[in-house]
């Protein structure tokens, strides 16, 4: 994978990670009390947003480095990882989303008996969102050497 191709790659996931953010922040504002676990969630998907931009600009100075070797290693990494995150974000996306119902008015109802049951799931993701933000802290500390 080249720089352009990973640059497609994450632009592919904000994507994901944006829509996903969009539906739990209206969970958020809309329910009185919003669970701490989705304000949480909603900070992980922030934070691997942040190591994402990280990493490409790191991936862009490798490769103006010449190191088609880190280029590699890094690209085939990081393909695995945001291929996992992004099925793990359209799961939580289809979840979030089944958090609320449109009142005929317009506005949000948040569903508590649905979050009953449906957060042991919803912890599980975010458990898997936080080992993928662990992955990628380690990839982008192992390309660090060659950053800007």
């Amino acid at each position: 994978m080249d720089p352009l191709s990973i640059s497609a790659a994450l632009v592919a996931f904000l994507g994901a990670s944006g829509s996903c953010a969009k539906i739990l922040r209206s969970v958020i504002h809309n329910a009185n009390h919003a669970p701490d676990e989705i304000l949480a969630l909603s900070n992980e998907i922030s934070d691997i947003n942040i190591l994402l931009s990280d990493i490409e600009a790191t991936a862009r100075f490798i490769d103006q480095a010449g190191e088609p070797e880190e280029q590699s290693t890094l690209s085939a990494s990081l393909q695995l990882h945001m291929t996992k995150a992004k099925s793990i974000l359209l799961l939580l996306e289809t979840l979030a989303s089944d958090l609320y119902t449109v009142l005929p008015d317009g506005r949000f109802k948040f569903q508590k008996l649905k979050w009953m049951q449906k957060k042991s799931a919803v912890l599980a993701l975010k458990q898997d969102l936080v080992d993928i933000k662990r992955s990628l802290n380690l990839i982008l500390s192992s390309t660090a050497a060659y950053g800007p």
